[in-house]
């Protein structure tokens, strides 16, 4: 998804047209692959939950959920640059729902680690 919000963010009004469409087709392109791959990482997300621990699985359901918006976003500029109509909101909106997406990833990421690895202070 960050790869096709740099292809967005390149697009500027007084850019030739077919760099514009080079641009605004690399950046559907990325977009579709991260949909496909989002996919697989929802299957892996329900195997973190059902496999446990339950702090994992409730981190990885939050961090799986924090990329809707994300994905919104990002499809959200993907039509406006397609009509024309982007504003500069929609970087905005992109860069505020990947901050929270990316908190969630790593609030994932230390519940991971907190409840696989060992208590350094048993040893």
């Amino acid at each position: 998804m960050s790869e096709a919000s740099i292809k967005l963010g390149g697009i500027a009004a007084t850019d030739p047209p077919e760099e514009r469409e080079e641009r605004r087709q690399a950046a559907r392109r990325l977009w579709n692959e991260a949909r496909t791959l989002h996919r697989q990482l929802d299957r892996l997300q329900h195997v973190v939950f059902m496999e446990g621990p339950s702090e994992m699985g409730t981190a990885a359901q939050a961090a799986t959920g924090a990329l809707v918006p994300y994905f919104g976003a990002i499809i959200d500029w993907l039509h406006a640059v397609d009509n024309e109509t982007e504003t500069p909101q929609h970087r905005a909106e992109q860069d505020r729902t990947h901050s929270e997406a990316y908190g969630k990833l790593l609030e994932f990421l230390y519940a991971a680690a907190d409840t696989t690895l060992p208590d350094i202070q048993d040893w």
